[in-house]
């Protein structure tokens, strides 16, 4: 823990006050490295008050995703523990994760943002992402996986994000297939796995996650089928982004080891348990072709099965789907 954040835990550690003599005797520093770093927090937004003899009190912290904000909410021991890019404004954290991948990077390794320009979303839409409304984040994975196991990580991913919403914000989300995340029957979240490989050796994935947490209507795009929502929106009150970002580190820490130490046979119960699609008479619309039929169940690859109207059975791997009416 660098000084910064060690001023920072100190501060919130107690409710009276405490001089800068006493912190920089704790953490072996001077004086006036303490008031150095209090000002650099107070610029970044921390209600840090000073007054005297008596020294620094914090009142207030602003709602950032900063590691100082996140990493106190966090048990993971990995997942954006390694290392924590934290950028005010970004054009993509899918482009910029890629990047660190590219040169060798941990997994682990998480690139977070208050603000994406370019925000992705699956099949190269966009995903809107005002400042300081949302998570938009992306973690760099080096699964011990065959490649056509790959598609497993976005259940992983869609397991651990409901179980986040649920633990951080005390909400029930469901799952929609393939990347969707919905409070009741609204997109609250996305989902966006890229996959680098050579031949059938996975080298690195990329896990984007887009959550609305905050964010008000007038800012979420337009959408017919299943509309667009926030959070906030669907609690009536604000949520904390920073506990939902620590909640999703270490949800999907712990999914994402049980995936890979080969119990997925959990997983896809977990994802079943979730998901608004089992049973549901569905139409999807792949590349090439649209199928109809009833999904009944997924298999041990990932992949949907549904039952179409002339009575065969389809492993379903992508596609964009809508629902027949109950």
């Amino acid at each position: 823990m660098g000084t910064r954040a060690s001023i920072l835990a100190r501060l919130r550690a107690t409710d009276s006050w405490i001089t800068g003599a006493d912190m920089g005797k704790e953490l072996g520093v001077s004086r006036a490295a303490i008031s150095a770093h209090v000002k650099a927090l107070q610029k970044a937004g921390y209600g840090i008050v000073s007054a005297g003899r008596r020294g620094y009190r914090l009142e207030s912290a602003p709602d950032l995703l900063s590691a100082f904000e996140v990493h106190p909410l966090s048990a993971a021991t990995t997942m954006g523990k390694v290392r924590y890019v934290y950028e005010q404004t970004i054009d993509s954290t899918n482009t910029r994760a890629r990047h660190l991948a590219e040169k060798g990077c941990p997994e682990g390794t998480v690139v977070i943002a208050e603000e994406q320009t370019e925000g992705k979303g699956r099949k190269g839409r966009e995903w809107v992402s005002p400042s300081g409304m949302g998570i938009y984040a992306t973690l760099v994975l080096r699964p011990r996986l065959p490649l056509e196991d790959t598609p497993l990580l976005t259940l992983v991913t869609a397991v651990a994000t409901a179980d986040a919403i649920n633990r951080a914000a005390g909400m029930t989300p469901t799952i929609k297939w393939p990347n969707d995340i919905l409070v009741n029957d609204r997109k609250t979240a996305g989902i966006l796995t890229e996959v680098s490989s050579d031949v059938d050796q996975v080298d690195f994935a990329l896990i984007g996650l887009g959550l609305n947490v905050n964010t008000p209507e007038e800012e979420l795009p337009r959408r017919p089928i299943f509309p667009a929502t926030s959070l906030a929106i669907e609690s009536g009150k604000p949520q904390s982004r920073a506990a939902l970002l620590a909640a999703w580190l270490d949800c999907f820490e712990t999914e994402y080891a049980q995936l890979i130490a080969g119990k997925r046979e959990r997983l896809l119960e977990r994802w079943k348990s979730r998901a608004m699609i089992m049973g549901r008479n569905v139409t999807i619309r792949r590349v090439h072709d649209t199928v109809e039929g009833t999904i009944t169940d997924i298999d041990m690859d990932g992949a949907l099965l549904l039952d179409t109207r002339e009575g065969e059975r389809q492993r379903i791997l992508s596609g964009d789907i809508t629902f027949a009416c109950r």
